[in-house]
Parts: structure tokens; C-alpha cells; sequence
């Protein structure tokens, strides 16, 4: 079998975050697959940080009690079902048959209980959840409670979260203070980390769990089964995206999680590369405009900015004019995604001189900044020539934005878009 083969089978891992866009067909050994991440992972413990890198790493090391599929419907993980009493206000998970952490032990309720308590300390939704919980228990080693103080209908949505997910550690981990970061990676997942081999900058190991069983449904986005079919993966951390593309040209890599936009024509012409969309939901980017503070706690002033808005340079400063690559889509969620909500309609023109309610006379400022990425979750890797880019078309839109609805504008440097 080639090892081709293998990489083409490997979205049954399930992992989460951006797209793996390219796979190379490499003449080494079937039993390791090199893999280029986005970033370096420099945090470890997917509870304490939101970056997408340590995501990623998290479903190789640990599993969930319930993931959502490509429709993003809730399924259960390590979860075998669950029970819900008839006020919605205590809950009973079972736990799935032989689950098992890396070191052999079982994985138990007080394990899971503890790990949720934890995790909802520290994850916006998870944090709603928490203030609805009363108390977290485990009856017996299978069982999971979850008592409420009032109902809360989204328990297994929340708990089927994708990014930043309630991962399942041992209880003695779990009671780590939740605003300081776990170092031993102890999980369940389909792979072990091997920390005798990590360099933070250079590079990542996992290993195969042999313990793990993978749940027999088909992979769909984060539920399914995760079946591992590498013996080892190594994460090799290259920032430079010219060394990374030489290094997939050259076969001395299998997989690059993210290549610049402006090197893919070049690999798009080899022909032992391969261009792939895994994650089919896609990426979306959106404008938050502070609604809180004046001028955008005015309505008609967000309704200006968004008329002035042309997506297609946003777009095209980030992703190139490849536009098979990408979309423009007015609705929060995005054409081809599972929760689209279609509204029809632009919104009420915003037009000068309608008074006090109107947008006449504002004084806009865009601000560009160091954290700005439109297609990656933002607040937590430093800007890349991409997006750079996407804040330039913005301060763009917003001197030619001014100039169309008769606003003043003012450009200074700090960032205004986010995910």
C-alpha cells in the first residue's frame, strides 16, 4: 500500500480547526507521516488556551464524552448514552466499556466530573454551563451526573464543543487550578505524546495508542470513529513558509496544515501534491464592531459599514484570487454550513442626513494590529503577510467606504476584524 493511501485515510483522526489542505506522496516508511503544523506549539493543555495549533494537538491526546458530526449534531464519544430526568435537570452519562489512559489505567466518572468541572472555569460556554450546575458527581465508575440548578437544553451541544472541546483527563490532573496550565499529557485519544522527544519550536512526536478503541460508526468531522493509522506523527515546526514549501516539494514532508497563499500555484503544479478541503464547513471571517461605545452603538452607522464592506477584498487579501478557494456570503453562517440561517435582503440603507439616526458626520477609525487573522482564530499568533494584507483592504474599505456614504475617516494601526 502506499503511503498516499494512508494519508488519504487519515481525516478519519477526526482532527479539529482549520482545513489540511495539502498531502504529498512520499517514498518513506507507511508507519510515519511528517506533518507541517500552522504554528508552533508552544501550550500544551487544550483547556488553557484557545489557540488552534493546541487544539489540534488535544484530539491526538485526548478524547471527549460527546463530538458533534458534520452537521454538527451532537454524537456520543467516549460517552456509551445518557439519561435525562424528567424536570431536564439532573443528567447521567454511562461511560463506554474499556476506556483506558496511556499509562493503563482506567478512565473513570470522577475523571470525566472533574474534567468538566474544570473545563467549564475556564471556556466561555462552558462557563454558562457551569453556573447552571449544582453539583458534578460519579455514583458509580461508569456514571457521570450532572445535576442542575435549572435546566439547560444545550448540555450536549456544549459539550460536543469543537474548539476548545471538554477534554477527559485523569482527576488528579483535573484538579489543576484551572488558569494554570497542565504539563503531563495523560489522555485517552488515539495518540500518545512522547515528551522526551518534544522541542517547543522545532519538534512534536506522538505515538500510537495501541489501547485505544475507536468507536465503530464512520468518521464524520469530530464524532465517529478515530481510527489511527500511523504508528508515529511527527510535527516539524518550520515558520518559514518557503522552507516548508521546499520541504513538501521535496518529499521530506507529507502534509502542511496551511500553505501561503502565494506559494500554492507553485505546489498546485506538482504533480506528487495534492490540494484537499477536509474540513468542508470551512473558515469564516466577520467584522465586530464595538456596539457598546459611540459611533457603532448606532445602528444606522453598523448598517453604513456594512454596505460599505466589499468581502471580495477581504478575501482576496487573504486568500488570493483563486476564488474556487472562497466565498462571500452576507449571513453569519456561511453558505454550505450546517447552521446557515438564510435571510433574505440587505439591511435598511443607512442614509446621510437622516438626522440624529443617521450616519452623517462620522468620524470612522480602522485599526490594523498584530493579531488580525481572518481565517484563523485570532488573539494568539503573531500577523503573517496574509493578514497584513486583509487589514490594509480594510483600512481600504474604510477611506473608500467614507468617501461613498459622506463620512470623515481618520486610519490608525490596531486590529478590527475577528472570526
Amino acid at each position: 500500500m502506499k503511503r498516499r493511501d494512508f494519508l488519504m485515510g487519515t481525516a478519519a483522526l477526526g482532527l479539529a480547526g482549520p482545513a489540511l489542505p495539502r498531502l504529498a506522496a512520499a517514498q518513506a516508511s507507511t508507519t510515519v507521516m511528517k506533518f507541517v503544523p500552522q504554528a508552533n506549539l508552544s501550550a500544551l493543555d487544550p483547556v488553557w488556551t484557545t489557540a488552534t495549533v493546541t487544539n489540534n494537538h488535544g484530539y491526538y491526546v485526548f478524547d471527549m464524552l460527546y463530538g458533534a458530526d458534520e452537521n454538527l449534531k451532537p454524537q456520543p464519544q467516549m460517552a456509551e448514552g445518557h439519561e435525562v430526568s424528567a424536570d431536564g435537570k439532573t443528567w447521567r452519562i454511562k461511560l463506554r466499556e474499556g476506556l483506558s489512559f496511556h499509562d493503563g489505567t482506567p478512565v473513570k466518572a470522577v475523571d470525566c466530573a472533574a474534567s468538566l468541572k474544570r473545563w467549564t472555569q475556564r471556556d466561555p460556554y462552558g462557563q454558562l454551563l457551569g453556573r447552571a450546575v449544582e453539583d458534578w458527581a460519579a455514583p458509580d465508575e461508569r456514571t457521570v451526573e450532572i445535576k442542575l440548578k435549572r435546566p439547560f437544553p444545550m448540555m450536549l451541544d456544549c459539550l460536543a464543543k469543537s474548539d476548545q472541546p471538554p477534554i477527559i483527563m485523569p482527576e488528579r490532573l483535573a484538579k489543576t487550578d484551572a488558569n494554570t496550565q497542565v504539563t503531563e499529557m495523560m489522555g485517552s485519544g488515539p495518540y500518545k505524546f512522547v515528551a522526551a522527544e518534544y522541542v517547543s519550536g522545532s519538534k512534536v512526536v506522538y505515538e500510537k495508542f495501541e489501547g485505544y478503541k475507536p468507536r465503530s460508526e464512520p468518521p464524520s468531522r469530530n464524532a465517529g470513529g478515530k481510527v489511527a493509522h500511523f504508528k508515529r506523527i511527527e510535527w516539524n515546526i518550520l515558520p518559514d513558509p518557503a522552507t516548508a514549501g521546499a520541504a513538501l516539494t521535496r518529499g521530506e514532508v507529507d502534509w502542511w496544515e496551511r500553505p501561503l497563499t502565494d506559494l500554492q500555484p507553485m505546489l498546485a503544479g506538482n504533480k506528487d501534491i495534492k490540494q484537499e478541503v477536509i474540513d468542508k464547513a470551512g473558515r469564516g471571517a466577520v467584522i465586530r464592531l464595538n456596539h457598546l461605545q459611540a459611533p457603532f452603538n448606532n445602528p444606522k452607522v453598523r448598517a453604513a459599514v456594512r454596505m460599505a464592506v466589499k468581502q471580495e477584498d477581504y478575501m482576496r487579501a487573504a486568500q488570493g484570487d483563486d476564488t474556487t478557494l472562497w466565498q462571500t456570503c452576507r449571513s453569519l453562517w456561511w453558505r454550505g454550513h450546517a447552521l446557515l440561517r438564510r435571510r433574505a435582503g440587505r439591511p435598511d440603507a443607512a442614509e446621510p442626513g437622516e438626522g440624529e439616526g443617521g450616519a452623517q458626520g462620522i468620524r470612522l477609525q480602522w485599526r490594523e494590529g498584530r493579531h488580525h487573522q481572518p481565517d484563523r482564530l485570532p488573539r494568539y499568533r503573531p500577523a503573517r503577510r496574509g493578514d497584513l494584507r486583509t487589514a490594509q483592504a480594510a483600512r481600504h474599505e474604510c477611506r473608500d467606504g467614507g468617501e461613498r456614504l459622506g463620512h470623515r475617516r481618520a486610519a490608525s494601526r490596531q486590529p478590527g476584524v475577528d472570526r
